[in-house]
């Protein structure tokens, strides 16, 4: 289980439409990078890498955590998976990886969105479902020029149109795991820059869902539950947002806004016996 999956519950739903006011938000028409290909989720946490490095660059405070990438490579190298199969795979994993780190050092440097760059993005995507999962992207190692097309459009949107909507002055956390993410089975959100949380949707909607809500809120109680390494107790989270990559658009809100004070008194409890329940079963 996941937070993804945890909010999914019945009992969860219920506690967050009961305490967490969902207001009506509409959106202005905004140019938009059309997807190239169906490979929507790939390409989305293609995005998620290039984001982080392009947040790296211009934020030299930033502070990023390994890659998911890297960290599958662990698992592979596990005695209990580690057959031939397995060898191969861990082979032109790791040289996925070691290639992407090139890049990524170049771009720091460099600041240009080259090809190869942008192809380690969406390997390194290739590598996150084996992780998350535990399911292998096939073909491994082989990218879709559409895709490809796909990541130049959105990287140059988020250059010339998303940066500057990114504001950091002292906290810029990337990708950050939160301290009770073992509650509901793994948690980690996309940006936290000053005092929003941000999740980042590489879709062509440009709607605010009340999924979307309650994966952000979801994500608003861990981080109160059991803060996130790397924010300081003097830097509270204020507000959350969605920035939706194919559009270029940050939309961000209170959380004061969807959660009045006398609701969480009564949300965070809730919320967190039931994460603790869930946890305990899956223990047994």
């Amino acid at each position: 289980m996941s937070l993804t999956s945890f909010i999914q519950r019945a009992d969860v739903k219920a506690i967050l439409r009961q305490h967490v006011q969902m207001a009506r938000v509409k959106f202005l028409e905004r140019p938009m990078c059309e997807p190239l290909t169906t490979h929507y989720g790939l390409v989305g946490t293609a995005f998620d890498y290039l984001c982080r490095f392009c947040l790296q660059r211009y934020y030299p405070h930033a502070i990023a955590r390994s890659w998911v990438a890297e960290e599958m490579l662990s698992l592979l190298m596990a005695p209990s998976v580690f057959d031939a199969e397995a060898e191969a795979i861990f082979d032109l994993a790791q040289q996925i990886v070691s290639v992407a780190k090139e890049q990524q050092t170049r771009y720091l440097k460099e600041g240009l969105l080259t090809e190869a760059l942008l192809s380690s993005c969406l390997l390194l995507a290739q590598l996150d479902p084996l992780y998350r999962s535990g399911t292998l992207y096939e073909p491994l190692g082989k990218i879709d020029p559409l895709d490809l097309r796909d990541m130049q459009q959105l990287g140059h949107a988020l250059l010339h149109t998303g940066m500057a909507q990114f504001v950091s002055q002292e906290v810029c956390l990337l990708n950050p795991v939160f301290g009770a993410s073992s509650l509901v089975g793994g948690a980690d959100t996309d940006l936290i820059l000053d005092h929003c949380l941000i999740d980042i949707k590489t879709t062509k909607w440009l709607k605010f869902s009340r999924e979307y809500l309650d994966q952000l809120i979801g994500y608003y109680l861990l981080y109160l539950i059991g803060g996130i390494p790397g924010l300081q107790g003097e830097y509270a989270i204020t507000h959350l947002g969605i920035y939706y990559s194919r559009h270029a658009y940050l939309y961000s809100f209170p959380v004061e806004s969807v959660i009045p004070s006398h609701s969480l008194k009564i949300l965070l409890p809730a919320f967190t016996k039931l994460a603790a329940a869930v946890q305990s079963s899956r223990k047994l």
